[in-house]
């Protein structure tokens, strides 16, 4: 069982990534705030931690997570 360890959101397309410390999620609209839950079909995109510490390793350089524009960090 995985455990919700950052939590970002975008209010528009393009704009930096936001660090929250909680947030309101539903299945309908994603993350509270965030413009993805208006697209149908990408409401939320959820990263690994553990993956991403792999992705940074291969490529020789830790990076923020929200590098990744993701919106949970489990």
């Amino acid at each position: 069982m995985g455990e919700v360890t950052g939590i970002a959101i975008r209010a528009k397309p393009r704009t930096p990534m936001q660090l929250l410390s909680q947030s309101d999620i539903t299945v309908e609209a994603g993350l509270d705030g965030d413009f993805r839950g208006a697209v149908r079909g990408r409401q939320v995109t959820v990263l690994t931690e553990e993956g991403w510490h792999a992705a940074c390793a291969e490529l020789g350089e830790e990076l923020p997570w929200i590098t990744r524009r993701a919106n949970l960090l489990v």
